[in-house]
């Protein structure tokens, strides 16, 4: 291949990456594990080159235009450039007039796979890719795209067979090594990983986001320190970099250093405010340090930004309990019952701000249309019906003094206290606060609220 158009196969390649991974991947489920901690397997390839030097490519250009203005390879320079200018239909011009006369030309072949790939329609990009193989079984970029479509699709098995071929073509490839170096991540491989990363920093050293996933790597070494150099290394390199400090804040949180932690999140917050990543983990500091205020506008920022992430629901409803916000803490426990179905203790904070906000009817109509989703015999089967007919009181008692799993006897405590408080029972209402919040018993919302509760009446 001729060297001058490697350099734009590689830029323009790298766009269609970025398209595909962002416009055609970024649905999340709704009723799926946290996703954002999920890593990314593409931090490095995803930008590789993206950000690099593009004034290389448009020398190569303008140097090819001096020599053959007409010839078929500058046609296929001057398309890729069009494509990183984001002009999708001149570049397609450009290449279809090659393809017109060169129907077998491989670059054009493939140059029309990079533009389906920024178009999002993987199926024919695919299928241009395997056209080019088929033509050149050795073109390393087109079988390292074709490991990268897999690896998007973690099809863990077909990526590294890619990789692996493409790699016996160039072993210099960037992608593919990068690429393959992912594959064994998710396989769990970190010190092949290790070495695969470590080849394509020494062939790129000045490429800031193999930094990043070799970080990620190290980290899962146990090598916190060797991660945070290099998570240094990539701000160093490119300093405006949302996820290098992104990053970076979550292994310093991962190290206790939480101040450190909250100066890259809002660095991170600064380069990139739309983005809701770090929101949540600044959101989590501001809370460590009861700055609740500030913690609420952050969950609110994220709710924003993305509102299925439904994990943010239940915490902005404690929240907004602790300040008495309880029309507004309803609306969130309730919008959490929504998402996280199995999860009850929504319902019953959604009854009790109901109830604190004296509409006991409404309460306890919510609950009956919900009681059919309880599982039957459940402790929290149990408080909702105890909520809907408070008088009958023996039973609930009786049912929280045998209970032997102190989280779940601390969490009906709470119920019955915050009931007991309704019916101004104060008394009988602070000794069981009190007893809820003694035992050790950490991590959920009904503990705070129990504790807020209890404080209450030491501030009195």
């Amino acid at each position: 291949m001729n060297n001058r158009i490697v350099y734009a196969a590689y830029l323009i390649f790298i766009i269609a990456l970025l398209f595909l991974n962002f416009n055609c991947k970024t649905e999340t489920a709704a009723h799926t594990k946290d996703p954002l901690l999920e890593e990314s397997p593409f931090e490095s390839i995803s930008t590789f080159l993206m950000m690099g030097k593009p004034d290389k490519a448009l020398t190569a250009y303008e140097e090819a235009f001096k020599d053959k203005p007409e010839d078929s390879e500058t046609k296929i320079l001057y398309a890729r450039l069009l494509l990183f200018g984001g002009k999708l239909r001149e570049a397609e011009d450009e290449i279809d007039e090659v393809l017109k006369s060169e129907p077998q030309n491989v670059e054009a072949l493939y140059s029309k796979s990079l533009l389906k790939g920024i178009e999002g329609d993987e199926e024919a990009q695919k299928y241009l890719l395997e056209q080019v193989i088929a033509l050149d079984n050795s073109h390393a970029e087109a079988i390292s795209a074709l490991g990268a479509l897999y690896l998007y699709d973690k099809d863990y098995k077909k990526a590294e067979d890619y990789f692996g071929r493409a790699i016996s073509c160039d072993n210099e490839n960037m992608v593919a090594l990068l690429g393959l170096g992912n594959v064994k991540f998710h396989k769990k491989k970190y010190n092949e990983a290790l070495k695969l990363i470590d080849t394509a920093i020494e062939l790129e050293p000045e490429y800031p986001y193999s930094y990043i996933d070799r970080a990620k790597t190290k980290k899962l070494l146990n090598n916190v320190d060797g991660a945070l150099a290099d998570l240094n290394k990539a701000i160093q390199l490119d300093p405006e970099y949302y996820y290098s400090y992104f990053d970076r804040g979550r292994l310093l949180l991962n190290m206790r250093e939480r101040d450190r932690a909250l100066q890259d999140f809002n660095k991170a917050i600064s380069i990139d405010p739309e983005n809701f990543t770090a929101y949540i983990f600044r959101a989590g500091i501001f809370e460590e340090k009861g700055l609740v205020d500030k913690t609420i506008r952050d969950y609110e920022k994220i709710i924003e930004l993305k509102e299925e992430y439904y994990f943010a629901y239940s915490s902005l409803g404690m929240l907004y309990y602790l300040k008495e916000r309880l029309k507004d803490a309803h609306s969130m426990f309730v919008r959490a019952a929504e998402y996280e179905k199995e999860n009850y203790s929504h319902v019953l904070l959604a009854a009790l701000t109901l109830k604190k906000l004296k509409k006991e009817n409404q309460a306890q109509e919510y609950l009956k249309s919900k009681l059919k989703d309880f599982l039957n015999n459940s402790w929290q089967y149990h408080i909702a019906r105890y909520y809907i007919s408070p008088e009958n009181e023996s039973h609930i008692i009786a049912l929280v003094s045998e209970e032997k799993n102190p989280r779940i006897r601390s969490q009906m405590l709470f119920y019955i206290a915050a009931q007991y408080l309704l019916q101004d029972k104060k008394h009988t209402a602070v000794s069981f606060l009190q007893e809820a919040v003694d035992i050790e018993a950490w991590g959920y919302v009904e503990r705070r609220l129990a504790q807020y509760e209890l404080d209450k009446f030491k501030t009195k």
